[in-house]
């Protein structure tokens, strides 16, 4: 598909192509700057006198500064500043603590750093009194939230992803599905991936870092088509729903970096941040598969269309739908469970293969509540004063989930492949479902019995258990009918168990 948006121009106009082989730098300012020393615990000392202690910052100096991102070893803002000036007393300014840097003009507002006696790292001790550089505290933005908008541009980092829906013409040549369009009430989003993916990835798989891999673009419109300007506050909720759709589909938290909002083609705020992202790869003790998550990152050899990008659009539909909802309470309910629920799966994905059950669990149980108690009613869930508990509080944790698998129209039958756990099944009474084994191991993590211990290799297999389980109660909650990738038949690709032909 070609028209006039693809392909998208990047969200900042100074921002350069990454290093892979250095440091990943993105340059965000670069020009005059003031550092401002709160330098109280400065002591001078001259030759025949008491030494003075100074409790007043130092004079403001001018220097030359940047700002810039940078995504090694993690992502995040840091400054650079230098200056020549001496100071009232007549030799050089010191550097006893970090400045505080006051932009020119056309940047507003002050942003502090974190302190350091020590003077920067990687600065010689020489060039303390004259240079500083240190990591942004928090997110900085640059401009007016009250300014109406008609487009907002932005990165994600770490979206590792490859095939999208729409081809894009580039320099006369066609790149298949390297964008897609998402869209929820009057919000459209479009996603395109970068030329320099292949490059990216492959430096995410083998150093476990961070890369920008798409440009995107988010604006609104009317009822007939034409663009509606929006505020910030209005696109923040879709930026979050963009961000922890991209996350769920990746398996892993995708950053959002850099979102600039445009009016009349020009930059009217900036916001100088990185969201939470995980590492472009994790030391995964489960499988032997370098990438997380549930979703055919690649076209499999022999896959034939509709590829898998095909299901991403209704995928966003439902997911987006929820968490925007147009009834507050219900918006307000969605947004918070979709939250908690992407970071404890993601959460599930990272962690060692003794703890991972932990996190899992708790997003099964959110899903359990979500769906059996707001959705679809089959349990009550209010606390009554005079019985006590609700119907989904009296179940126990095995009895939730096998009502939530039922939902689902998965079955609790201990898979074939998973010999450790049928190897507890064996030694138990009464021939426990995955549903308690899954219940039984949380329970051994988090409260360990010297006289009921874990047996090795358990909790790795109900962790791939669990997550299974998970992905496919999300993607039915969702509505999504297409393809995944399955963790507990050899990675391979198969449409969800509910599919329709």
């Amino acid at each position: 598909m070609t028209d006039d948006v693809f392909p998208l121009e990047p969200p900042h106009p100074l921002t350069a192509s990454p290093d892979l082989s250095k440091s990943h730098n993105l340059l965000l300012y670069r020009g005059p700057m003031t550092g401002r020393w709160f330098d109280a615990g400065f002591t001078s000392v001259h030759p025949g006198q008491e030494p003075v202690k100074h409790t007043e910052p130092q004079l403001d100096v001018v220097g030359d500064g940047t700002v810039t991102v940078r995504l090694s070893p993690d992502p995040h803002i840091e400054w650079w500043f230098a200056h020549e000036s001496v100071s009232a007393m007549g030799y050089p300014a010191p550097l006893n603590e970090w400045p505080v840097l006051v932009p020119p003009p056309s940047l507003s507002g002050e942003f502090t750093t974190r302190a350091g006696p020590d003077g920067p790292p990687d600065i010689p001790p020489r060039r303390h009194f004259r240079a500083g550089a240190s990591r942004l505290m928090g997110p900085v933005e640059i401009g007016d939230r009250s300014d109406p908008l008609d487009e907002i541009r932005f990165y994600l980092v770490n979206f590792q992803v490859f095939f999208l829906t729409d081809d894009i013409l580039r320099n006369g040549e066609r790149d298949q599905c390297a964008g897609i369009r998402l869209r929820v009430n009057n919000w459209r989003v479009e996603i395109e991936r970068r030329t320099d993916f292949p490059q990216v990835m492959n430096h995410l798989q083998f150093q476990r870092g961070y890369g920008i891999l798409h440009n995107c673009r988010l604006w609104r419109e009317r009822e007939d088509g034409s663009p509606d300007n929006f505020s910030v506050d209005d696109a923040e909720p879709v930026l979050e729903a963009v961000t922890l759709y991209a996350s769920f589909v990746r398996g892993g938290m995708v950053g959002l970096a850099l979102p600039v909002g445009y009016k009349d083609k020009k930059s009217s705020i900036e916001k100088w941040h990185v969201s939470a992202v995980d590492p472009g790869r994790y030391p995964d003790p489960h499988r032997p598969w370098p990438l997380p998550g549930w979703y055919p990152l690649y076209r499999p050899p022999g896959y034939e269309n509709p590829h898998p990008g095909t299901w991403l659009v209704p995928l966003f539909e439902g997911f987006a739908t929820k968490f925007l909802h147009q009834e507050p309470e219900s918006r307000q309910f969605w947004q918070s469970m979709f939250r908690e629920l992407v970071y404890t799966y993601t959460d599930a994905e990272r962690q060692d293969k003794e703890r991972s059950i932990v996190p899992v669990c708790t997003a099964l149980e959110m899903l359990g509540w979500s769906i059996l108690v707001v959705q679809q009613k089959w349990l009550t869930g209010n606390r009554h004063p005079d019985r006590g508990r609700g119907g989904y509080e009296r179940l126990t944790a095995a009895d939730r989930l096998r009502l939530l698998l039922k939902w689902a129209g998965l079955a609790t039958e201990i898979p074939a492949q998973m010999t450790n756990m049928l190897a507890k099944v064996a030694e138990s009474d009464g021939r426990p479902d995955s549903a308690e084994l899954i219940a039984w191991t949380r329970n051994r993590v988090v409260h360990p019995d010297k006289h009921d211990q874990l047996p090795d290799g358990l909790a790795p297999e109900t962790w791939m258990v669990a997550m299974w389980y998970t992905e496919l109660i999300v993607l039915k909650l969702l509505g999504y009918d297409g393809y995944y990738r399955n963790r507990l038949n050899n990675e391979a690709v198969e449409r969800v168990p509910w599919a329709t032909c």
